[in-house]
């Protein structure tokens, strides 16, 4: 009897075979990673409006709390309001609070307490707006509208009723 030997090939990939993969393998590799570069840039909170946004709600908090409960409206413009709030340093005179912009795109909103210095408390103001509404002889409530950056996005408006007017 013959000796017949019988080579059986293993099942595998060829070289050519190998290479083709590993090249299909890399292109679609770089198109995952482009598409994640482009999804984290759109996500980056530096590139959006929401930091301004935050920043220009913050400002309007603060002044919603100071105007509600003004006393008397000295000035009262587009863009600069100054009230008399009830005492604070209890010299029993009222304080006067003076909440201005220059209607430049890009100056500062600025705050300025019993005449002293005045304070920057949001810088890249692009819109600050301030309408009254008076039906009678008082004031009964303002609208103020502010938009810190370039960004129409970046727009916060609130409606501050004032409580101690007549």
């Amino acid at each position: 009897m013959k000796n017949s030997r019988r080579h059986t090939l293993r099942p595998g990939f060829t070289l050519i075979e190998m290479m083709v993969s590993l090249t299909t393998a890399s292109i679609l590799l770089m198109g995952l990673s482009s598409a994640l570069f482009i999804a984290i840039r759109t996500t980056d909170p530096a590139s959006s409006p929401a930091p301004a946004t935050i920043d220009g709600l913050g400002q309007l908090t603060s002044l919603y709390t100071e105007l509600r409960n003004c006393l008397a409206i000295t000035e009262q413009t587009a863009t600069a309001i100054t009230v008399s709030v009830p005492d604070r340093n209890f010299d029993s005179n009222p304080e006067s609070i003076r909440c201005a912009w220059s209607g430049t795109a890009g100056d500062s909103l600025t705050w300025q307490y019993n005449g002293g210095s005045v304070t920057d408390i949001a810088e890249d103001v692009h819109d600050f707006d301030i309408q009254y509404y008076q039906p009678g002889t008082a004031v009964e409530h303002i609208i103020v509208r502010v938009q810190v950056t370039s960004s129409s996005q970046a727009s916060v408006q609130t409606t501050i009723p004032l409580l101690n007017r007549p």
